[in-house]
């Protein structure tokens, strides 16, 4: 047996409201634990490419976790740049996993065009800018790298609108952002009746069975053939072995009051390795996120709140680079739990000695960027027993 809740104070369960006395008994064919991006398109592809009951339990509401706390950008590649991606993974390797993010944002497309999504997507762009002459030597390796491997890049100056203190940086105008909770929740809405859901209704724990998975939730009983967690960064929570595999890793963001103008010519800017980033929605309002470089250890774990020394340090990264948003209202702040793999790459496979329960997730801050193209592999695996999405790359086992 393996109990929700014995590493992690959040999922946690007290005696006195524990409702497993009252309890709605269902079966169904697999169950997914996890409403956010991941687990509501995986239920979306079981939908679609195969006539399967699934259902799909949250503990909050649909996309309330890492997926409504981010900041919506759709960027191919991973947390690296191209240049250091072929240093830790190698040439082969590192083009296929590039590859595969621009495949993903074509499908999030075409699922926002089939299903009539209206979630804010826009194709605007982005720009991976150099605020240090270092970290622009390195673009200037990465774009000649892109360049030979067949990827759409530009180098560019450091004459980014509205962006100061800047040694210039790569454009790359195939990728875009959008609004991650109305994009979940239109995907939620195109579900048949083989698709149910349950909000607000925390997972406690599973047990493997010789006919499946058991699993005990708030108010509900579910036996399965299969289990499916997509859970990312409470990945340590939920199992044992994914404990220390994928760590919590807590990410913080801003947004600063509406501007008039458009702003950065439209593109969305990840800059210093990926540790801030930026982007202006289409009602003028500004999100910037990161800068927890200095504090990787306090922004280690499940607790969900900002902290000052972050929060500051946005502001100052405002103050020296974005003169146009200086002294603007800043209207909300955040923070949301994402899981880290040790290598940078997701994590997809069955759990060691729980034949049955499978896990998904670990995408070190890109969950946007792979769980499309990664989520549809997996269903089509599951259902066909094969795929053209190369999932060995991201095997679990990997980490044995």
């Amino acid at each position: 047996m393996n109990y929700f809740g014995t590493e992690s104070k959040s999922m946690s369960v007290s005696y006195w409201l524990d409702k497993r006395n009252v309890k709605v008994k269902i079966k169904t064919d697999i169950a997914i634990i996890g409403g956010g991006i991941t687990g509501v398109l995986l239920a979306y592809w079981m939908d679609k490419l195969g006539d399967i009951k699934v259902a799909l339990i949250e503990k909050g509401e649909i996309g309330s976790g890492a997926t409504g706390r981010n900041a919506g950008f759709l960027l191919a590649g991973t947390s690296e740049n191209y240049y250091r991606m072929q240093q830790q993974y190698g040439k082969r390797r590192s083009k296929d996993i590039y590859s595969l993010t621009i495949e993903n944002h074509n499908i999030i497309k075409e699922i926002i065009n089939k299903n009539s999504i209206s979630c804010d997507y826009t194709p605007c762009g982005s720009i991976t800018a150099a605020v240090t002459a270092e970290e622009l030597a390195e673009l200037e390796k990465s774009a000649d790298l892109l360049a030979k491997d067949g990827f759409e890049s530009k180098l560019i100056g450091n004459d980014i609108p509205d962006f100061e203190n800047c040694f210039g940086g790569i454009l790359k105008q195939s990728d875009g952002g959008l609004n991650p909770v109305r994009f979940v929740n239109g995907v939620v809405s195109s579900y048949s009746e083989n698709i149910e859901l349950f909000q607000h209704c925390e997972v406690y724990n599973y047990n493997t069975t010789k006919n499946g998975v058991k699993i005990t939730a708030d108010k509900l009983i579910v036996d399965c053939e299969m289990a499916i967690l997509a859970v990312n960064g409470y990945a340590g929570a939920v199992s044992s072995f994914l404990k220390g595999k994928v760590v919590p890793t807590r990410g913080q963001v801003l947004a600063v009051a509406p501007i008039k103008r458009q702003l950065f010519d439209g593109n969305s800017i990840y800059c210093d390795f990926g540790f801030e980033y930026f982007r202006q929605l289409p009602n003028g309002a500004v999100l910037l996120g990161g800068f927890r470089q200095d504090y990787r250890t306090e922004e280690l774990g499940y607790s969900d709140e900002t902290t000052e020394n972050i929060q500051k340090g946005l502001e100052i990264f405002i103050d020296k680079h974005l003169p146009l948003l200086k002294g603007r209202e800043i209207t909300h702040r955040w923070s949301g739990v994402m899981g880290f793999s040790p290598d940078g790459l997701p994590l997809i496979g069955e759990l060691p000695s729980q034949p049955g329960v499978m896990f998904i997730g670990g995408y070190t801050g890109h969950g946007l960027g792979f769980s499309a193209v990664l989520s549809k592999g997996l269903v089509q695996q599951l259902l066909n027993g094969r795929t053209d999405i190369p999932l060995g790359i991201f095997s679990i086992r990997r980490l044995i």
